[in-house]
Formats: structure tokens, sequence, C-alpha cells
């Protein structure tokens, strides 16, 4: 469930013009050393782009795109930050923002135009990639939701109450027979609050449904293949489970939630 930097290593030669690497896996929570996949790529070909999905990444842990090292870095504004549905961020290095045009262009993206041409403006470069009226709401939502994370509660209280409940929960899964939990179980270090299983004799989607339905209060997982079958199918779960069950955290939730659900998925394996 972990891409090493040896696989890198070999997958990444001075032809390479792009390398999109994932920062924290959907499926198993895996932290991946994405500043060495960085050197890694930069050293085979300096000109390689380097592109990071951090979708998990932002809200759960300090980010810091200047000490990773990539030309690009996208991020979600609904998970890690708290913020509206549908908000979200694209770091993009300067340099590249200074030669790359839109492909869509609009209101607020050019300096003139006339009947044959027009000219993108110079001024604010992230402007070119924001073509028409933004979502206002969603703006300023995520700005305050990411002041209210980072600074009313703090990214290392967030990591560490996360780091807690994960380690809480894959000790006890790990417990029960007939679970399967997927991705680091030992060095928890490397993994966010994202904790992946599977129930012997049930599909992942069944279990969630069972988890949602008959206990009280429902516990709220996501199941199937979490837009990541080629992911799902390497761990061997797709055909067999139809993807994993997937417990996520934040700083909100408690110690007495993951013990029940422990105990709800012991009621589940017997």
């Amino acid at each position: 469930g972990m891409i090493l930097p040896s696989e890198v290593e070999k997958a990444v030669d001075e032809r390479t013009k792009l390398l999109a690497i994932q920062h924290v896996s959907n499926v198993t929570g895996v932290v991946h050393p994405v500043e060495e996949f960085v050197r890694i790529a930069k050293e085979k070909n300096p000109d390689c782009f380097v592109f990071v999905d951090s979708s998990q990444g932002p809200g759960h842990m300090p980010v810091d795109v200047k000490r990773i090292g990539c030309d690009a870095l996208a991020f979600s504004g609904h998970k890690g930050p708290l913020g509206p549905q549908g908000s979200g961020g694209l770091y993009v290095k300067r340099e590249h923002l200074e030669r790359m045009d839109p492909l869509e262009i609009g209101g607020g993206t050019i300096a003139d135009v006339t009947v044959r041409d027009y000219e993108l403006r110079g001024d604010m470069l992230s402007k070119r990639w924001e073509a028409g009226t933004p979502s206002i709401a969603c703006l300023i939502g995520l700005g305050r939701a990411a002041e209210y994370v980072a600074e009313e509660i703090g990214l290392s209280a967030v990591r560490s109450r996360e780091h807690m409940l994960t380690e809480r929960l894959v000790e006890g899964l790990l417990e029960i027979p007939g679970v399967e939990v997927y991705g680091e179980t030992e060095d928890l270090r490397v993994k966010a609050g994202v904790v992946s299983f599977n129930v012997e004799g049930w599909s992942s989607r069944d279990v969630s449904l069972a988890l949602d339905q008959n206990f009280s209060p429902p516990i709220l997982t996501r199941a199937g293949h979490h837009c990541a079958i080629p992911a799902c199918r390497r761990l061997g779960v797709y055909e067999k489970y139809g993807g994993t069950v997937r417990a996520s955290f934040h700083y909100y939730n408690t110690p007495e939630e993951v013990d029940a659900l422990i105990e709800a998925v012991k009621t589940l394996a017997r």
C-alpha cells in the first residue's frame, strides 16, 4: 500500500517530462516521502515537472511546498481544512505560471482583446487561471476554515490526535478474527488518519451499510474503491470485497467513537 523511493527511482529517467505523485493515500492512509520523490525526479531530469496530489494532506498535517520542492500541488478544501464542499486550491511555481497558458479564458483573465487576438493578464498571474465569477462563498469559507484548523486548533494538535485515534483503531481491528487491515500497521508514524479494512464474508458496501443502519448512533464510513481501482486491485480487494471500508478521522473524533466502531466490527465479524 506504499510507493517506495526505489520504485520511483526505477520509473523515472532523463526522458521523464512529468511525475504525478500522491502525498497521502486515500485508500491506505500512508504518507509518502514526496520530498524524496521530487529529489529523485529532479536528479534524473531537472526539467521534469513534478505534480503532487495532496488532497488528503492540508488540514491534517503541515504541507510546505517550498520544502517539498514540487512544481505544482493541488489540495481539496472540504477534507482536512474542513472547508465547504467544492472548494480547493492549486499551487504552481511562478516560473511555470509565467510561461503556461490556461485552457479556458474569460472574464478577469485578459488584459486586452481584439477581433482576432487577445492578451493574457501579466500583472496577477493567478488570475489567468480563474476565469469568470468565482465561488465567493467557497473562497471565504475555505479561508476561515483554514484559519480555524491551523491557528485555533493547531496542526500539531490535529496530527497528534489523529495518530492516537489511528493507533487505537488499527490495534483494535487487528485483534478481530476475520478482519483485514490494509497499509502500514506497525510504524503508524507514516500513516495519516485513514484506516481501511474488510470483514471476511462481507462486501465493503454491506459492512458500511450495516455500520450506518444497524448501530445507534450510526457509524459513518466510506466503502468501495475510493476512486482508486488500480490501488484496490493491487491490494487484492477490488474483486473480493468491491474495495475497502474506510474510516477517516479529524480533530473532532473521540476515543469513544473508535471503541464503538471496534465493537460494531466485532459484532459483524462473528
